[in-house]
């Protein structure tokens, strides 16, 4: 559904805004350049996987959720109702959501596909000048673009393999080695399906940031002179086209890294600060859990599609003197049984037109009492969503012909049920 796919998309927002935020503040000035970079991939990763894991459960089987409902002591276990709409409109609201998200997602693909096309074209035009342990050293035309690398091919002009081509080859090579470019396109994908979040983009500069210091490290313990090393960053700093894709040898972000170069390495007990991400993914799993507690998991029949669960007897009142209990030997039950519920519920629940071109989405929670006589009284909303979907709900309580009354020690009795009805856009 539109929705849910939403929805789980802003849930990894979210997770990839507080995983950067956490790595910001807490390792991305350390030296660990092995440990950040498999961090990083690791946070993208955790924030698309955690949103799916089925945390409610998790925190319901520890007793740590907040129940959707107030506690019984009664439950049926049903399927929950959930009402859909037919087809959603993309001119509702989730579908206007949808179009906009796909609309971005699309340009950034474009963007992503352009390069692909560039480089492609720029491979079949370069010129092999050598060829080393798998690597291919490509020419570049004079002047025309930076040195860089993709996969196992380096492009570099002849004047600059001439000039200064061990330090810039030992650089590409790194990333070679190091295989950036499979993380640079990992982070290109990511950047596709969450183009909207800043966090997405940030991520990405950061890996790219410690792509650079294992590059200038390996470099550097290669033998090179520092600062002629540095020197030549420099020279090389104002450079023609770079390629998004491709490790640039002349990567934005200069002063950066040469002041980590110049640093020094970061005491072992800094790794620690690793551990505070624990809490954090701890947090992160408890508001996801509580976040699904409640969410529906059943799928309908004819337009309504839908299906029933957690019907509850729950007492606190006594309306007109007449006592209403928790639970009582025999339950009332519905004409016919659940399975009539189910089909009473599925052909009368109507999903209001309004609430439609709203783009109106819910759980509505329902009260009622079940009398002596097995007439239904008394339904209230305890948990609305919209007027609309609210007024339906009560309506289709209202309109329940009598149930078979309960009893207890023998006599009839009367018993409070709570129904939730889930409205969702199909």
């Amino acid at each position: 559904m539109i929705n849910t796919l939403l929805s789980y998309q802003l849930q990894v927002g979210i997770c990839l805004v507080l995983f950067y935020i956490f790595y910001k503040v807490f390792l991305s000035k350390e030296t660990f350049y092995k440990l950040n970079r498999f961090l990083l991939l690791t946070l993208v990763g955790l924030s698309f996987a955690l949103p799916l894991l089925p945390w409610g459960d998790l925190w319901a089987v520890y007793g740590l959720s907040t129940p959707a409902l107030p506690s019984s002591v009664f439950k049926v276990e049903l399927a929950e109702l959930s009402v859909g709409a037919g087809a959603e409109s993309l001119f509702s609201g989730w579908g206007i959501l949808l179009l906009v998200y796909l609309v971005g997602a699309g340009l950034v693909w474009i963007g992503v596909c352009v390069e692909f096309i560039k480089l492609h074209q720029l491979m079949k035009a370069s010129r092999l000048l050598q060829k080393t342990n798998g690597i291919k050293v490509l020419s570049l035309p004079k002047l025309a673009h930076v040195p860089f690398s993709w996969m196992s091919s380096i492009f570099i002009s002849e004047e600059d393999l001439a000039a200064c081509g061990e330090e810039i080859l030992l650089h590409e090579k790194a990333h070679v080695y190091y295989k950036h470019s499979w993380d640079v396109l990992l982070l290109n994908l990511v950047l596709v399906v969450q183009w909207f979040n800043p966090a997405a983009w940030l991520l990405k500069r950061e890996l790219e940031m410690v792509h650079e210091y294992q590059a200038d490290a390996y470099v550097l313990r290669k033998g090179i002179d520092a600062q002629q090393y540095q020197l030549l960053l420099i020279k090389k700093s104002v450079g023609s086209y770079m390629f998004h894709l491709a490790k640039s040898f002349n990567h934005s972000h200069l002063t950066k890294r040469i002041t980590m170069m110049l640093k020094n390495k970061s005491s072992q007990w800094a790794g620690l600060k690793l551990m505070y991400i624990l809490p954090l993914v701890g947090m992160i799993a408890f508001v996801l859990g509580c976040s699904q507690t409640g969410e529906s998991l059943g799928s309908t029949d004819r337009d309504a599609e839908s299906a029933l669960t957690n019907i509850q007897a729950d007492v606190h009142e006594k309306p007109a003197g007449q006592e209403v209990l928790s639970v009582a030997g025999e339950m009332p039950e519905f004409p016919g049984g659940v399975q009539e519920l189910m089909k009473y519920l599925g052909a009368s629940i109507k999903y209001p037109l309004e609430a439609q071109k709203e783009g109106l989405t819910g759980r509505v929670v329902v009260q009622f009492v079940v009398g002596k006589d097995g007439a239904v009284s008394n339904p209230e909303v305890v948990r609305g969503v919209a007027p609309a979907l609210d007024d339906e709900a009560i309506r289709v309580v209202q309109s329940m012909p009598k149930w078979t009354p309960g009893k207890h020690k023998g006599e009839l009795v009367s018993v409070k049920y709570t129904l939730p009805i889930s409205f969702r856009l199909k």
